[in-house]
């Protein structure tokens, strides 16, 4: 089989994120950091207790440390690696420097404002597809 067919059967993931009974999906990062997160969350779905994030997001403590990788300001729907144990979703901007792990590209400042608002528990896991 050639190479690029090889690449094209190759199954992606994408990240899928619940706030308060909305439905968001994430792509995934190509960092060390994402790629450990997948390697942990593949087999399962973790949910994480939310608590407020620089008044920009919701983040709480994964069941396992990642490594961390460059730091970028975090901007709407950024999904983050918070101090390489917690993982946060934000709705805002902060200007402090996190590990990027995904981004919801699929939703607005206010949709994901609404979504995080009330909320205490964040849920995640990966989708796979060919």
């Amino acid at each position: 089989m050639k190479k690029d067919m090889i690449e094209a059967i190759r199954p992606t993931c994408v990240l899928v994120v619940r706030a308060c009974g909305k439905t968001f999906y994430a792509s995934l990062e190509n960092n060390p950091s994402a790629r450990a997160f997948i390697e942990k969350l593949s087999p399962a779905c973790i949910i994480v207790c939310a608590s407020d994030l620089d008044g920009a997001g919701k983040a709480g403590a994964l069941p396992w440390d990642l490594p961390q990788c460059d730091g970028v300001t975090a901007a709407p729907g950024d999904v983050m690696l918070v101090d390489g144990d917690r993982i946060g979703v934000f709705h805002g901007e902060s200007p402090r420097r996190f590990t990027r792990l995904a981004k919801i590209g699929s939703a607005s400042e206010q949709v994901l404002s609404a979504a995080l608002g009330d909320c205490a528990s964040l849920s995640f896991h990966l989708e796979w597809s060919e």
